[in-house]
């Protein structure tokens, strides 16, 4: 059944590549609202909290490496993509004591004295070594982002950093590079795919393409998240955001390993214009953590993880957490209870580490054995 299956998708991905129309839907949830729905018990620990000179804190990513989790994000004076907004990096051993957040990156200053912009795309470990990808930018009129470049820096002992190589890419990652089976690294920025075969994710970035014409449709679509479903195929989930947000996230589709990509089609998975985040827990299951609720665009509440057996129907969901965040100081772009959830499975535990308003970082800790 599952080669039948298999064998339909890619009829119907041939036929779309060479009529140039959008994939059929296949992602889902069946969230409604939190009436009813078990909440999961979870430990939480904060691990920035925003103080009288830096009030924003956003864009987080954790990762597990040589006895110690360390967490990234960005931090600014006030709003988002403020000239001199920096990567701090805070580490722990047990989950529940964080150190201080250390500067792991500043913005050089432009000609103009003017501070350039840094916003890391995701921390992980590569080739036994802890890896970042950011990037680096000065701001325009208008907030546009002039001069994008991305960087990566590695380190072997969470303390020590390699100097920046450039990866001659303009490019806002939307999570950390999606590693294929067949060693391809993948990533992923408003609606644009990068992929290499160079084993250290160092250079030979190439860009994707679409099968078809991308201007027919006409959603504005930004930060996707990667995974291989159990039919075998490549998706990219993505955020509708702008003046064509409709409330639901958008799927393309991928046969050639990420080289080419379907026209992306609206899916049946209800969205709250916010990043979100796939992974895959120990037992093969799928999971989403986002915010689908709908009711109020940009409210982003509450955080909510759905879990799927076959990668493209969610259809156990579980409330994270649906508590109220007073917001402390005001800024750009600020609204949003759970802002940019990220996830990291590290033995029999799921981290969870997302933004508060965009000022004060929290991270959960959820035992999968609530799941079922």
């Amino acid at each position: 059944m599952r080669k039948l299956c298999r064998y339909l998708l890619l009829v119907s991905f041939c036929f779309a590549a060479l009529t140039g129309k959008a994939q059929e839907a296949v992602f889902a949830n069946n969230y409604h609202s939190s009436t009813g729905l078990a909440k999961l018990a979870v430990e939480k620990a904060v691990i920035y909290t925003p103080n009288m000179v830096w009030h924003y804190a956003h864009h987080p990513s954790v990762v597990y490496f040589k006895r110690n989790f360390y967490a990234i994000f960005s931090n600014g004076v006030k709003g988002e993509d403020d000239p001199g907004q920096r990567i701090l990096i805070s580490k722990s051993a047990n989950f529940e004591d964080w150190s201080l957040p250390q500067i792991l990156k500043e913005p050089k200053i432009a000609a103009d004295e003017i501070p350039y912009t840094l916003t890391p795309g995701g921390i992980f470990v590569h080739n036994d070594k802890l890896m970042l990808l950011y990037t680096e930018n000065n701001i325009g009129d208008n907030y546009a982002r002039l001069n994008v470049k991305l960087y990566a820096i590695t380190s072997e002992d969470g303390e020590h950093w390699s100097e920046p190589v450039d990866l001659n890419i303009r490019l806002f990652p939307s999570h950390k590079p999606f590693l294929l089976p067949s060693g391809r690294f993948l990533i992923t920025g408003n609606d644009v795919v990068y992929y290499t075969d160079d084993r250290s994710g160092l250079s030979g970035w190439t860009k994707a393409v679409y099968n078809g014409k991308r201007e027919e449709v006409k959603a504005t679509l930004v930060e996707g998240a990667f995974t291989v479903a159990k039919n075998g195929m490549l998706y990219n989930l993505l955020r509708s955001t702008g003046k064509t947000y409709d409330g639901f996230l958008y799927q393309s589709m991928s046969e050639d390993q990420g080289k080419t990509w379907s026209i992306p089609a609206k899916a049946k998975f209800t969205d709250n214009n916010s990043k979100s985040y796939l992974g895959q827990l120990p037992d093969g299951r799928y999971f989403h953590i986002g915010t689908p609720d709908t009711t109020n665009k940009g409210k982003r509440t509450p955080l909510v993880l759905s879990v799927s057996k076959d990668g493209l129907n969610y259809d156990k969901t579980f409330i994270v957490d649906d508590s109220n965040y007073q917001m402390k100081y005001k800024g750009k772009w600020k609204d949003g209870q759970f802002g940019y959830p990220y996830a990291y499975v590290n033995g029999k535990d799921l981290f969870i580490i997302y933004s508060r308003r965009k000022e004060q970082l929290e991270i959960v800790k959820i035992a999968i054995s609530q799941l079922k």
